[in-house]
């Protein structure tokens, strides 16, 4: 097939308006498309009518070894059967993107969906089969470019213990204070079962043989998606789970996802012990956990994420949540510690 002329945007039909949608017309000028609408989606996004379909432009400042790495990891997972996904689109010259002042931009196809909702159980089931697919599909990934600094492996143990240090240090910042407002209050009211979970956390860690595990599988790093919530996840029209948001992937064990995604899904259902027995079971139908990756698993559900990270945005300065929104999501923490207990209590027998 031919290429379009290089001039076709010198004939543009007046629907198209560059200007006012702040995008630039020779960005997408290496695709060689014949654009016939433009809405400006978001500050760094655009969807883009196309005659060869709708297409979402999307600018990024990441650096070229990461936009490398993400497009050899679509590249791998599409080529291993994982279809729902925004794979970049090349350009008439082999290239998935193009520089552009301070970043890239990059084509892929639009897609339309609606949010995943994991109250409901078929959806939920649904997306846990999405995620162990996801981990089947990417596990033989080999990098095109490797980088520390997207390698989590190793590090629990000093976050874990590091965070153990910074809470009592908080505790006794809050102590020596002589007015407590409400969220003073909710945190010294927590603070004891917050310090004994991350340490029972650590404990259970240590019991996994955590580091043995990482040298045996050393040779074969694994790549989580790393940001696998509702957020980056589309219900579309054809009943499939449509997976974005891979800029946040990086190296740990297939446990820290999934551990995660559970206790995303198990807060949201009041730590329900049926919930967390069904993502399990549905997980491990696609790809069952050894002994020593549900030993793993325990010990990251037992580490209190959610309520230490309440504490250290308040703490920390960190203003991105409201104080009251805060101080609310802690006591709805401790409001289903019991649930919690029990579920963790089943879960401790069945890594055990």
């Amino acid at each position: 097939m031919g290429r379009r002329s290089k001039n076709k945007f010198n004939q543009l039909p007046p629907a198209v308006k560059w200007a006012q949608n702040k995008l630039d017309p020779k960005w997408l000028d290496p695709w060689d498309l014949n654009v016939q609408a433009i809405n400006w989606v978001s500050q760094d996004c655009w969807r883009i009518i196309t005659d060869r379909g709708i297409k979402q432009l999307i600018k990024v400042n990441w650096p070229e070894e990461r936009m490398l790495f993400i497009q050899g990891l679509l590249d791998h997972l599409g080529q291993a059967g994982f279809k729902t996904i925004s794979r970049f689109i090349r350009t008439a010259d082999d290239v998935g993107w193009l520089p552009i002042e301070n970043g890239y931009v990059y084509l892929c196809d639009w897609v339309e969906g609606k949010p995943i909702n994991l109250t409901e159980i078929e959806q939920l089931i649904q997306t846990t089969r999405t995620l162990a697919k996801l981990h089947s599909c990417i596990r033989n990934f080999k990098a095109p470019i490797e980088s520390n600094r997207w390698d989590n492996r190793g590090r629990w143990p000093g976050f874990w213990r590091q965070s153990s240090k910074q809470v009592l240090a908080y505790r006794d910042r809050v102590e020596n204070q002589r007015v407590l407002n409400l969220f003073d209050r909710t945190f010294i009211d927590n603070f004891e079962e917050l310090y004994n979970q991350m340490q029972f956390a650590l404990f259970l860690l240590d019991d996994s043989r955590y580091l043995e595990h990482l040298d045996l599988i050393r040779e074969q790093p694994f790549v989580c998606h790393n940001s696998f919530r509702e957020a980056n996840l589309l219900l579309t029209s054809k009943n499939k789970i449509h997976v974005f948001g891979f800029e946040k992937c990086m190296y740990d064990l297939r446990v820290y996802e999934l551990g995660r995604f559970l206790q995303r899904v198990l807060i949201q259902a009041n730590w329900d012990i049926s919930v967390g027995q069904k993502v399990l079971n549905t997980y491990e139908e696609e790809w069952s956990l050894s002994p020593v990756e549900r030993q793993i698993m325990l010990a990251q559900l037992w580490f209190p994420y959610s309520s230490w990270t309440y504490v250290q945005y308040y703490y920390a300065g960190r203003r991105e949540i409201p104080e009251k929104k805060l101080m609310l999501e802690m006591q709805r923490e401790k409001s289903y510690q019991k649930s919690r207990e029990q579920f963790l209590s089943w879960a401790y027998e069945w890594a055990r």
